[in-house]
């Protein structure tokens, strides 16, 4: 398969949140603006440069498996006031480059048919169609849901996951992105069946722990949370990873005002967070202000 040449680096007007109330649709109508980045893959897509002039940089959105979702930028347009577009030359962007799209992506106009007839833009671009995929592969579909959920968008990652998850739900790495994405979501219990067969077929995976026992702690089950956690943390190799499920913990017992066990679990936080890092300063603050309501 053809490899990506990507730029590591945000576009330079696609790092900020759009206002939403700024933007004129007077031109003609622009589709379906505004939209999160990650609901726009396959289509042509537009990041605006300058709103009061109407100018955009226009590229093609596709995801691809390892290297997440990449911007195939073409060129810029201006959109003038009868509804044509003048292309012109923007000096921070190199036609025919892939830049890739990170998080903090902000949202963009998707392009219908008849502005891509008006730039004289085909459906797919020959420089994207060289990338070919097997989107019926499992391992595709699982690494898809990847690309989702490290974006946030757990809920587009749900839909490839639960494909795969179809085909063999033991497939490596798979149960573990699901669960992850149920429980971002909020669905503590469709994470807990997903997890409680994947403990079942492989005891041994650390990861498992970690989002069994953040699912028990939301669903109020905190003594099983308890029981989970601690079973993960003697399984990690990772300090940090020690230190977020005792943290859960405390934040657990704090909900309770429950102090003894809160102490417990705070030593236990402190015994592997950073010293200087988020979760002590976490720790401190809770302390701090305990009896407070």
């Amino acid at each position: 398969m053809k490899k990506l040449l990507i730029v590591l680096m945000l576009l330079p007007f696609a790092g900020f949140a759009q206002e939403e109330e700024s933007v004129d649709l007077n031109v003609d109508t622009l589709l379906n603006y505004p939209n999160n980045f990650y609901d726009t893959v396959d289509y042509w897509i537009a990041f605006p440069i300058n709103e009061e002039e109407f100018s955009y940089a226009v590229g093609y959105h596709f995801l691809d498996p390892d290297d997440g979702f990449i911007f195939y930028y073409t060129g810029s347009y201006q959109i003038n006031d009868d509804g044509s577009v003048s292309p012109f030359q923007d000096k921070d962007l190199e036609p025919g480059s892939f830049y890739s799209l990170e998080k903090e992506t902000s949202d963009v106009v998707v392009l219908d048919q008849k502005w891509l007839d008006r730039m004289e833009l085909p459906r797919i671009p020959a420089e994207v169609q060289e990338f070919e995929y097997d989107r019926e592969s499992i391992e595709y579909l699982k690494d898809i849901g990847w690309q989702y959920n490290h974006v946030d968008a757990c809920e587009n990652a749900l839909v490839p996951l639960l494909k795969a998850y179809e085909m063999d739900p033991h497939y490596e790495g798979l149960e573990f992105e699901l669960a992850f994405a149920y429980n971002h979501l909020g669905r503590y219990e469709e994470a807990i069946v997903v997890l409680d067969k994947a403990v079942a077929n492989n005891p041994e995976d650390f990861w498992f722990y970690r989002e069994l026992g953040f699912a028990y702690r939301n669903t109020g089950d905190i003594e099983k949370a308890e029981k989970i956690y601690l079973k993960g943390i003697s399984m990690s190799d990772s300090d940090f990873q020690k230190s977020e499920m005792a943290v859960n913990m405390c934040l657990a017992y704090w909900d309770l005002k429950n102090r003894e066990k809160y102490d417990e679990w705070a030593v236990i936080c402190r015994k592997y967070g950073d010293p200087e890092g988020d979760y002590v300063a976490y720790l401190n603050e809770i302390e701090a202000n305990w009896d407070e309501d």
